[in-house]
């Protein structure tokens, strides 16, 4: 095991070329997407976000890599042949693995479990850093939904993220285990940029109130600032789009909750301050995680 976190760390510092930190203000922007608790919408969010910024003119890559709930293409309607761990072995090349989504909306599945991270081996590290510098390439935003919670490997994604989006609704469970995975990162010496969409609020003023709440625990217990905050209003239109397998951007645009996922992802754009590790940086953080 010594051995192999020796050429691991070889293998990494050969990979931060002159060439990469002279385009690190360029590199895609990886944000991940992630819930303290289940149930709360976190997947709907990351394909109507992922949409709604593509419609703006990014070019957005979706991962899946909810490894325990992965659902992203039966939100799209889709069923993918080939996902990630196919690229790792080397059984299908990227652009077979890849699913072209509404709008254009690029989507690769993920593989079968995080804990594939932990026994890489050498070759399939050296797949990954190739498809990391593949997708830097072509992509603006990069959206990983990660699983629901707080165990280790979901944590290690979010670490290596240039900034997260903590998912919650107005239920005290959902507040409640948003704060904890916040602590959780925060004790991680974890300081993403931080984001919160709290999800089906009946209106802003429940909405306001929520965030307030969570916003100042936050700021008084972990010293952390939130950047943005967005409402998703309830919508019985929402059901209906997840019972279409359609986003509801598109099938309903101009439905609340359609219209407040336009505005949350028009939001994200704006605040972009660029310096971002990209994916090429999200991959050797994540490796560097599990070979320490």
């Amino acid at each position: 095991m010594h051995d192999q976190a020796s050429r691991l760390r070889k293998m990494f510092d050969s990979e931060k070329t002159k060439t990469e930190k002279e385009n690190y203000n360029s590199a895609s922007r990886v944000i991940a997407v992630a819930s303290g608790k289940g149930g709360v919408g976190k997947t709907n969010v990351s394909v109507n976000l992922g949409v709604s910024l593509q419609k703006m003119d990014k070019e957005v890559l979706l991962l899946d890599a909810d490894m325990g709930m992965a659902n992203v293409d039966v939100l799209i309607g889709v069923t993918p042949r080939y996902n990630l761990g196919h690229v790792l072995e080397d059984k299908c090349d990227i652009e077979d693995a890849l699913i072209t989504g509404p709008e254009g909306l690029t989507i690769l599945p993920g593989s079968s479990g995080i804990d594939e991270f932990i026994n890489m081996n050498i070759y399939k590290i050296k797949q990954l850093l190739k498809l990391a510098s593949h997708l830097e390439e072509n992509y603006d935003i990069i959206i990983i939904d990660v699983g629901a919670g707080a165990h280790q490997g979901v944590v290690n994604f979010i670490k290596a993220a240039d900034e997260v989006i903590v998912v919650l609704t107005p239920e005290p469970t959902a507040i409640m285990d948003a704060y904890s995975l916040i602590k959780i990162l925060s004790k991680n010496e974890v300081r993403p940029k931080l984001n919160l969409i709290v999800n089906q609020v009946d209106n802003d003023r429940e909405g306001d109130e929520v965030s307030k709440r969570i916003s100042s625990v936050i700021k008084d217990y972990l010293d952390l600032e939130i950047s943005i905050t967005s409402y998703i209003p309830y919508d019985n239109t929402l059901r209906e789009a997840v019972k279409k397998q359609k986003p509801i951007v598109n099938l309903y645009p101009r439905s609340r909750a359609g219209k407040a996922f336009t505005k949350s992802a028009g939001q994200l754009i704006d605040r972009d301050v660029g310096n971002n590790a990209g994916m090429q940086g999200f991959v050797n953080k994540v490796l560097g995680f599990f070979k320490s």
